[in-house]
């Protein structure tokens, strides 16, 4: 459901600022790609592939990309406003790093890398 929520609000931001912002586009690409990586990894785990400590790892990483997505949304949010880059540009290191850290290591167990 917050996947849905979040894809809604992209849209609707998106929509309103003609994505020519930085921030939205960021927000766009990294949840394209970590879609892409969670599809690949829901095949391997339906595949009967993936361990338990795999699986943990995956939600710990899954987790960590939604807190810096969270936090990449309030950031833009408040340079949406007050046109502060600060915020978001930390915001987007966070994004960024957790978003490899997830497709990555998902790419290393099941072996396909993610567009």
């Amino acid at each position: 459901m917050k996947k849905y929520l979040l894809f809604i609000t992209i849209a609707i931001v998106a929509f309103l600022t003609g994505c020519q912002s930085t921030p939205t586009k960021l927000i766009a690409a990294t949840s394209a790609t970590v879609d892409g990586a969670m599809k690949a990894w829901a095949i391997y785990v339906v595949d009967g592939h993936a361990t338990e400590a795999q699986r943990v790892r995956v939600r710990e990483l899954q987790a960590r990309y939604y807190l810096a997505e969270d936090s990449m949304l309030v950031a833009y949010s408040v340079y949406s406003h007050t046109g502060v880059v600060e915020d978001w540009q930390e915001a987007a290191k966070l994004l960024i790093e957790s978003e490899a850290a997830l497709v990555n290591f998902i790419a290393s167990i099941t072996g396909k890398a993610t567009p």
